[in-house]
């Protein structure tokens, strides 16, 4: 083992003992004490004597623990105050190695700050705050921000809303870390490498809290709890690497004066790192360019193809560059972040000219963005982050400029988009596991794979034997460290055929004279992909109208966010009346704040789409980043589209700067695909950027508000009502006459021109559908709802007449939404004729 495995893997654990401590294992707390007793460290930062426990406990038995060196940085990254003790001399006088763990702690360290107004309380009950909890951003001249307090629970990394979602309990009723440490322990027998300790601690450490408002022998040490120990370990790990590889062959070459100094920061000591930016351009155009026919057999494979290409681009570039797991910093939806040392930078220019040639044939270009990390930049790693965003965004405009001219316009043999070459990747994807292997000299690979292999590189999904799939990444499940390195989120999962649905499928099929075929070449069989036409189908039997539904959905000021969202600098008075400033844009912050939207895109949303109203109904062609995209029955889709938002709103404590826009559309099953995803992100251009505060939906390419859009159900719902009590769909063509004048009549309201008659007269058109003469209980009970109606409608006419903002938009869209879903009287009464 060389030094920088050593200092790599002391860096992921330096801080384990805070999480193992908070157990109050007896047995554990006595043999931890034994280093003090040893005279080895002293009794402050008691962390390092757990911290290191774990370390002699399985170092026997795993490899990548037996170098002493491990447990000495462990045990000496903070000074001691015993001067009895080995820690209490100076780590200046301790060697560069403990050092620059030392520097990269404190880089991702000045996230430790004290807020007088908390109360302390037992550390080991203390939760930790959403990492959605400080954004701060001012839209439209407002300043958006939380009032109440939100905080996580102490659960392990799963799907469920109980490991993410937030709740306003900042304690908890017993010690849970009495249960975690044990499983933690258990699983750790398991661990073999660096890799899968990466995965292991991110299951354990991402709820929590790297530190927590406390008494301490009656001080006072009142840290915010909003950092977890997970993100705070694996920061200071890729910040490690890069000092240690920058020191060993860049810039800070026999420097060692200079950094074994308390004032490192004001020597002459260049930008030691580099943070790179990766971004895949034109794969809206490459997911979509298939074939409307079949097309559910070919679209998920080539988005899914796009998220393996950025994992092999990822694995290349951390290979080539000599890096380790923890120096990506993120990776989700064609995008990604790495930090490297600086010195890497002549290197990078020509790994990723390989890259870029070998996306040329997938008409595909990735764009980088570089710039430099000094030291000083790490208070504010937002400002890192907006600045290598807009390089890789001006180095879009600037494409294939790494390659020289005959690279760039001579034709490659093969364009690799075909439709059928991913046809195989979608059938792959009912696989659980996968791995990213070295390619093998003459193997036969799917067509797909080609990009991969000219990187060396081959994928295989659901390994056979037993060695490989210990090398495997399981989906969708954190329970790996019996049987796989690690694992990862995806939404794969796609509607398919069963024993159950085909049955349910057919007998619907024969309510409705088996108005679609089901024998012969159109036979449904278990485990095919339910195609778009019978989605289509589905919406038929349940509303009259064969159509599918498009979504496509997207958080709204995402760059802002990360750029503005956390304040740059947290002013408070100490108790002593003392006036400090803390840095709050650090990169354990950026980093968690990242990982959770990932976690919600592409995690959670797993579970919502195999709720059973949704399961085998929706195609999800891609969900990742900070969007999805979805087909499916028009009537689930639009259903889907409300229930994603009410999540996302309650995954982000309801904070009102972060929201989502999205559009719905209704489009005919054999409609080109292209097409519909064209017009889909038009749509959703336009309820960003038509709504002065985005947070918008476009329904029938007209933009509302989400209130609106949910008064807008509301009122469908009574229309259906009205619908089924008369048993005739006048009623919606009713509405649709009443809803053509809306517009001008809304545009004359607010001029205060409004011609009171036309008013009536829409009313009149509703009230035309009941017989006043009739006193039965069903023809009062339609009075009662036409009434209710027209009196909405009323209210929205005068809200525009007084200048306000108004929701009289609802009209149309839930006119047209009833005229959707109630075609299926229409349908039965020509079923029984």
């Amino acid at each position: 083992m060389n030094e920088l495995d050593s200092l790599y893997i002391a860096s992921l654990l330096h801080d384990i003992g805070k999480f193992i401590e908070r157990a109050k294992d007896n047995r554990i707390q006595q043999e931890a004490l034994s280093y003090y007793e040893q005279k080895i460290v002293s009794k402050n930062y008691a962390h390092k004597r757990y911290s290191a426990w774990l370390i002699d406990k399985f170092k026997k038995e795993k490899d990548f623990l037996k170098d002493e060196t491990i447990k000495t940085l462990v045990l000496w990254h903070h000074r001691g105050d015993d001067q009895n003790c080995d820690d209490y001399e100076s780590i200046n006088r301790k060697g560069v190695l403990l050092k620059l763990l030392r520097i990269a702690d404190d880089l991702a360290s000045s996230e430790r700050r004290e807020n007088p107004e908390l109360e302390a309380v037992d550390y080991y009950l203390a939760k930790i705050h959403s990492p959605f909890q400080s954004i701060q951003l001012e839209l439209n001249n407002e300043l958006k921000q939380l009032t109440g307090k939100y905080y996580l629970n102490k659960e392990k990394l799963a799907l469920d809303k109980k490991y993410g979602f937030p709740n306003n309990l900042n304690v908890d009723k017993t010690n849970c870390y009495q249960e975690l440490v044990k499983d933690f322990l258990n699983e750790f027998k398991y661990v073999e490498n660096d890799e899968s300790l990466l995965y292991l601690i991110e299951k354990y450490l991402t709820n929590v809290p790297a530190q927590t408002p406390v008494e301490i022998n009656g001080k006072e040490m009142l840290f915010k709890p909003d950092i977890n120990l997970f993100d705070h370990s694996r920061s200071v790990a890729a910040i490690a690497v890069c000092l240690f590889l920058e020191y060993k062959f860049g810039s800070w070459q026999a420097k060692d004066k200079q950094i074994l100094t308390n004032d490192y920061y004001q020597q002459d000591l260049e930008e030691p790192i580099i943070l790179i930016n990766g971004n895949l351009t034109g794969i809206q155009n490459f997911i979509f360019d298939v074939k409307s026919e079949k097309a559910a057999q070919k679209l998920k494979g080539k988005s899914f193809f796009i998220q393996l290409l950025a994992d092999v681009c990822v694995k290349y570039l951390l290979e080539k560059l000599e890096l380790k797991p923890a120096n990506l910093l993120y990776n989700g939806g064609g995008n990604f972040f790495i930090l490297a040392p600086a010195y890497k930078e002549k290197q990078l220019n020509k790994v990723t000219e390989q890259i870029i040639t070998m996306l040329k044939s997938l008409d595909i270009y990735l764009a980088f963005g570089l710039v430099k990390v000094g030291l000083e930049d790490f208070s504010d790693f937002s400002r890192v982050f907006s600045n290598v965003t807009k390089e890789a965004n001006k180095n879009k405009q600037q494409k294939f400029k790494q390659l020289n001219w005959e690279t760039v316009f001579n034709p490659t043999s093969q364009k690799l988009n075909e439709d059928e070459f991913y046809k195989r990747l979608t059938e792959e994807l009912v696989c659980d596991e996968i791995l990213i292997r070295n390619y093998r000299e003459n193997e036969i690979l799917s067509e797909y794979q080609k990009p991969f292999i000219t990187l060396n590189y081959a994928v295989e999904f659901h390994p056979e034997t037993t060695g490989i799939s210990s090398e495997s990444i399981i989906f969708n499940s954190t329970d790996f460290a019996r049987t796989h390195k690690g694992f990862r989120f995806a939404v794969k999962d796609l509607p398919l055929w069963n024993k159950k649905n085909i049955e349910m499928f057919e007998k619907l099929n024969e309510e409705y004279n088996h108005k679609f075929e089901t024998k012969g070449d159109e036979k449904l069989y278990p485990n095919s992909i339910i195609s778009f036409e019978r989605l289509s189908q589905y919406s038929y039997f349940e509303t009259g109208t064969q159509k599918l539904g498009v979504l496509k959905m997207d958080i709204d000021n995402l760059g802002k966010l990360f750029s503005e969202g956390l304040p740059k600098e947290f002013e408070y008075k100490t108790k002593e009346g003392q006036i400090k400033r803390e840095s709050y844009r650090t990169i354990s912050r950026i980093a968690s704040l990242s990982r959770a939207i990932k976690w919600f895109f592409e995690g959670y949303i797993n579970l919502l789409i195999n709720l059973p109203e949704y399961k085998d109904r929706l195609y999800v062609v891609f969900s990742g980043g900070d969007d999805f995209f979805v087909v499916g029955s028009w009537n689930k889709v639009f259903s889907f589209a409300e229930k994603v938002r009410n999540e996302f709103c309650e995954f982000v404590c309801n904070h009102t700067a972060i929201t989502l826009s999205a559009t719905l559309l209704v489009v005919d099953e054999k409609y080109p695909v292209s097409r519909f995803a064209a017009i889909a992100e038009e749509r959703l251009h336009k309820a960003k950027y038509q709504s002065k505060s985005k947070n918008s939906i476009s329904v029938f390419d007209i933009v509302v508000s989400w209130d609106d859009f949910h008064k807008a159900k509301l009122l469908k719902e009574k229309l259906v009502g009205l619908v089924n009590e008369t048993g005739k769909r006048a009623v919606i063509e009713k509405i649709r006459k009443s809803t053509k004048g809306f517009e001008k009549i809304k545009s004359q309201a607010e001029l205060g021109k409004v011609e009171m008659i036309k008013v009536w007269r829409l009313a009149y058109y509703l009230r035309e559908m009941f017989n006043p003469k009739e006193k039965d209980e069903k023809m009062m009970s339609i009075k009662d709802k036409v009434e209710e109606i027209v009196k909405q409608y009323e209210v929205l006419i005068f809200e525009a007449l007084k200048g306000e903002s108004t929701s009289i938009k609802i009209f149309p869209i839930a006119a047209r939404w009833a005229e959707f879903e109630t075609k299926n009287l229409l349908n039965k009464e020509m079923k029984n004729d």
